[in-house]
């Protein structure tokens, strides 16, 4: 046919089925495949056991088969997984956001609550430190069973100057502000990089220098092996120093034995009494920089000494002693910025994970450095605006570290710290001899033991009254009185049932008295420290009832014992007289809404209070004793916090509450005083001055101390007077 045609422009025959399509009968496979490709497959209901069991085919019905309940049999299903699965997490979630909303419609009643109960004042002239009820709402807690972590300074001094009886007059971290100035810090490095203040070491004096650290400062963080350090020192004494971690540590032992002084030689006693910078008593005031100047100096040549051979220290187990110790150097010099322990989580994993070559000794010495780590950090959180390590954030799988082996080793361990000579039994045995006659093994490790046990006491006393900050001291007292009687008890029993080893001195209300024969220096340090853990839990315990009772409790108490007096007659006894101006409209005390107490509750607020103000007594009579050891620097700042306690006390009108009065506090003054009389300090607060002024100038940050307390005694003791 011609192209030109008609019959050319035809549409072929299977053009039309594509143009318009036709379902002229079910789909193929292929085609149903892409068509329910988006549908999910239903699995095929699964046979009961029995049938599964005897591999017959079942119905599937339910409750039970055709083919079980013909035979009278137990007809079983497996539920799905997956169906079970969903459905509990289904419900877990359904309970999750019941709790929820439970929790938030607390949060939003107690914030309203306490937004229309705060005065205006407190709403509007308050700084970010003040209390602020309206935008602190109350935060769960971590669940951790031991409260491995805590809050920044929550009881500090730092804290306590910014209690609303001091008005805001000082900004926060007061305090410890100097502390972080890049002067200081530069000042403190000078003493570790310049050789011209370096004293030679005479290497025969090594071993004596490692016995005072034994005997001094190892009882306290038992984390070495004594019998490899005691070894190595010798070796170092006869052959020289080397550059290994083993020499570090010997170094480093050498800087502390140089520095710390047994328990039994405290400072020069004073007669307490602080007369101002202003005023001459004809001698210049007992210094420790000038006083332990040849110590200081062989301890700091030593530790230059020491730092050089520490930055060629990998991550191991030594390494990370190393590192602690040099943190303790730091802490016993009073340089606390340079002594925050280090990454000690990255070196004990190192250490750890040589499982196959560990021994029981290692594994010792690891849990020992990982508690004495954990221990340090929350000393210095409680101090110190410091971020949380990662010591903390996770539950370390020992309780306790191990106690130590009492049979002598015959041959050197493989951890890296003996050395890999072997020598004979006689030598060790001879080391083993001289490292039990040095330190006690017994009374350090139920020491440590005791003090592992007490932080985490604490710690939990830390979170469950300082969490919220003080708003909920004044709004949530009635929980807080109950939950204070039961840590009481339970500090009490701890106090009541020391270990064995820790039981040398007789109790004498919260400090103890050393027994009749006691003459063992260590033991009576030791015991002295337990004391102090315990007396400083207790502080924290009673400080948020000291709080209330300052600002809020005298209006209150007066309201409940005028409408009973018969009832109650030994707390009236006790109460100050009311005051004749009448409480001040803008005061802590007119704030409404503060919880009312009934007369059981007044009592037990009572007894905490007496009990608040005895430890701060306590505190200023044990802890002023100026031995220097890792923890005097939180000695000072602990009689600090008493000392601001105690004129709050006397701030606020109830110097009547304390055991001998205003006189007991700062001392007898002369008949007519004003302001700016620079009559002499005496009483409690004169012992502190003079701690401060001997400390002053190894920690500079001391002086800011020495004159803010010094301000407060001469400012309260004028308007009292």
């Amino acid at each position: 046919m011609p192209p030109g045609s008609s019959a050319s422009t035809t549409v072929p025959a299977t053009e039309p089925s594509q143009q318009t399509p036709e379902v002229t009968g079910p789909p193929s496979k292929r085609q149903r495949q892409n068509f329910d490709s988006n549908t999910t497959p239903q699995r095929r209901q699964a046979a009961c056991q029995p049938c599964r069991l005897r591999k017959i085919k079942c119905d599937k019905k339910r409750p039970a088969c055709t083919i079980c309940d013909a035979g009278g049999q137990d007809c079983k299903y497996l539920e799905d997984t997956v169906e079970k699965l969903t459905r509990k997490f289904e419900d877990l979630s359904s309970e999750l956001a019941s709790l929820r909303n439970l929790l938030q419609t607390q949060d939003q009643d107690q914030a309203e609550d306490a937004s229309f109960k705060v005065s205006e004042r407190m709403a509007a002239g308050h700084t970010s430190s003040s209390i602020d009820i309206a935008s602190q709402a109350p935060q769960p807690q971590e669940p951790s069973r031991d409260f491995l972590q805590i809050p920044q300074h929550p009881a500090s001094a730092d804290t306590v100057l910014c209690w609303e009886i001091f008005e805001d007059r000082f900004p926060a971290n007061a305090l410890i502000s100097s502390l972080f100035k890049p002067k200081l810090a530069d000042m403190a490095e000078d003493v570790v990089a310049a050789p011209s203040r370096m004293m030679p070491l005479d290497e025969e004096n090594i071993p004596v220098l490692i016995d005072k650290f034994l005997q001094n400062v190892h009882t306290k963080n038992p984390i070495l092996d004594v019998e490899s350090l005691v070894k190595h020192g010798r070796r170092c004494a006869d052959q020289g120093i080397g550059w290994d971690g083993r020499s570090c540590l010997v170094l480093l032992a050498c800087a502390l034995g140089s520095i710390v002084k047994p328990f039994n030689r405290p400072i020069p006693q004073t007669a307490g009494i602080y007369f101002g910078k202003d005023e001459s008593t004809g001698e210049p005031m007992a210094s420790s920089s000038r006083m332990y100047a040849k110590e200081l100096q062989q301890a700091d040549s030593c530790f230059a000494l020491a730092c050089r051979r520490l930055g060629s220290l990998k991550y191991s187990l030594i390494g990370a002693q190393c590192h602690f110790f040099a943190g303790v150097f730091f802490q016993v010099h009073l340089r606390m910025t340079h002594g925050i322990a280090g990454d000690f989580e990255d070196a004990l994993n190192a250490a750890s994970s040589r499982s196959d070559f560990t021994t029981r000794k290692l594994k010792r010495l690891e849990q020992s450095l990982y508690w004495s780590a954990f221990k340090s950090e929350c000393e210095f959180r409680v101090e110190l605006p410091l971020q949380q390590s990662e010591i903390s954030l996770g539950e370390y799988p020992d309780l306790f570290p191990s106690p130590p082996s009492p049979i002598p080793t015959n041959s050197s361990d493989d951890d890296g710290v003996t050395g890999g000579n072997n020598f004979a039994s006689t030598e060790d045995l001879e080391l083993r001899q001289h490292a039990v006659r040095l330190c006690n093994e017994e009374e350090s490790w139920y020491y440590y033991l005791t003090e592992i046990a007490l932080r985490r006491i604490g710690n939990r006393i830390v979170n469950t009254f300082f969490r919220q900050g003080r708003s909920a001291w004044m709004m949530n007292l009635k929980p807080l009185l109950r939950m204070a009687k039961e840590f009481e008890a339970q500090v009490s029993s701890w106090s009541a049932h020391l270990p064995p080893a820790m039981q040398h001195y007789e109790t004498t209300s919260v400090i103890r008295a050393p027994n009749v024969g006691t003459t063992n220096h260590v033991t009576r340090e030791l015991s002295w420290a337990v004391d102090n853990r315990l007396l400083e839990m207790q502080t924290w315990l009673y400080q948020p009832f000291l709080f209330y009772f300052i600002h809020v409790a005298r209006p209150n108490l007066l309201r409940h014992i005028s409408s009973d007096k018969s009832t109650e007659p030994r707390i009236s006894s006790l109460l100050n007289s009311p005051p004749t101006t009448g409480t001040s409209a803008d005061s802590l005390g007119s704030v409404n809404g503060v919880p009312e107490l009934d007369n059981d509750e007044v009592e037990l607020l009572h007894s905490l209070v007496a009990s608040g103000i005895e430890c701060c007594l306590k505190t200023i009579d044990v802890r002023s004793r100026g031995h220097r050891h890792h923890g005097l620097w939180y000695d000072l700042r602990s009689i600090m916090t008493a000392s601001l306690v105690l004129l709050a006390i006397i701030k606020s009108g109830q110097a009547a509450w304390i055991p001998g009065g205003t006189d007991a506090v700062w001392g007898v003054t002369s008949q007519q005083y004003w302001p700016g009389n620079r009559d002499p300090i005496g009483g409690k607060i004169g012992k502190v001055l003079t701690q401060f002024e001997f400390w002053a100038e190894e920690s500079p940050d001391l002086v800011r101390y020495k004159e803010i307390l010094e301000h407060l005694v001469r400012e309260v003791r004028g308007s009292t007077s």
